[in-house]
């Protein structure tokens, strides 16, 4: 993976994060992204990072993944569809509540000349809007 696109991806999250206070951590989800024109282990390992950069900032507490794995699968939702492009919020934000996350994030990757494209959404659990 380009270095180039580690940058890019802490750039992102740097500005993501400056809006929100310092007081205490988020608890957050990351579903895992859908891989668009990548391989399914390429969106797995970049969804990683993105948690990683997550967790470095300090501001969120991300839920684990077996545990999001685990919920899905009582519920019998499906990991994939969950796009920033096509997922209807209402769905997240019930995922979201099963999992007492205070937010969830969903999206893609793809890519584009040699460079991942990522496209995320992040969804307040309990207002259902977009952050």
């Amino acid at each position: 993976m380009k270095q180039s696109t580690i940058i890019s991806l802490m750039m992102i999250l740097f500005m993501c994060t400056s809006l929100y206070p310092q007081q205490g951590e988020m608890r957050i989800a990351v579903l895992p992204f859908d891989a668009v024109g990548v391989s399914e282990e390429e969106a797995k390992i970049i969804t990683q990072l993105y948690e990683t950069a997550l967790v470095k900032t300090k501001k969120f507490n991300v839920i684990e993944r077996t545990r999001i794995e685990s919920v899905m699968e009582e519920q019998e939702f499906s990991l994939s569809g969950f796009t920033a492009e096509n997922s209807n919020n209402e769905r997240a934000v019930k995922v979201g509540q099963l999992l007492s996350a205070e937010q969830i994030c969903i999206g893609s990757v793809s890519l584009l000349n040699e460079t991942y494209i990522l496209n995320v959404k992040i969804i307040d659990i309990n207002t259902g809007l977009n952050v």
